[in-house]
């Protein structure tokens, strides 16, 4: 079976104060924006990710994706990082869950297949979540390679097959293959989590065939 994550509960829990200091800043830089708009591109450089509207197709429906902005912890947490994870992160942040439009989609509840685009291994630590049964998806495109370029967004996506599927508990280090096709499901309201980027491999999870 293709391993697409892996539950890593040997690693220590983020300290208290890291968690105080992500959720506030998701508080007040994120949470306060009713709409994602182009107000989000005057931001500070805190900010990692850019604005991008996702859209895909399912069951033959257009739907646009959630977004994830995600702000550095950098400053704050690299030292803890370096002495109780690995030195050969590339980013350091905290991201929440919003919609492009609250008064046009409320309803939204998926972020959309996609390869991430900053990063080719995350370590994802969920702080909150609004309902329990939130599930990151992992997808292959039948006849394609699994792993996929940076970036990736396929809009038609009623033709893939499940890989695998995780349903994220509090507090507890998951690590992910971002190459791999994935979809995050059933999102209700909150989703919050602080994440760790790499470019490498640095824990020896993966091997690529």
């Amino acid at each position: 079976m293709t391993l697409c994550y892996k539950i890593m509960d040997h690693l220590p829990n983020v300290p208290d104060e890291y968690v105080h200091l992500a959720l506030t800043t998701v508080n007040d830089t994120i949470k306060q924006h009713k709409t994602i708009t182009d107000d989000y591109q005057d931001q500070p450089v805190s900010m990692i990710n850019t604005i991008q509207e996702r859209v895909f197709v399912r069951n033959g429906q257009e739907i646009v994706s959630r977004y994830n902005p995600r702000y550095t912890l950098e400053p704050y947490m690299n030292a803890w990082v370096n002495d109780n994870i690995s030195r050969e992160w590339s980013q350091i942040g905290v991201a929440t869950s919003v919609v492009m439009d609250q008064d046009k989609n409320s309803e939204m509840p998926s972020h959309c297949f996609h390869t991430d685009v900053t990063r080719s291994y995350v370590l994802f630590y969920l702080l909150e979540s609004s309902n329990s049964d939130q599930d990151t998806v992992f997808w292959r495109e039948p006849g394609k390679s699994l792993h996929k370029k940076r970036g990736t967004v396929p809009r038609e996506t009623d033709h893939f097959v499940e890989l695998d599927r995780i349903c994220i508990p509090k507090h507890t280090w998951i690590y992910f293959d971002a190459s791999i096709l994935h979809s995050v499901e059933n999102i209700q309201g909150l989703r919050t989590a602080i994440q760790i980027s790499f470019d490498c491999d640095p824990l020896g999870v993966f091997v690529k065939g």
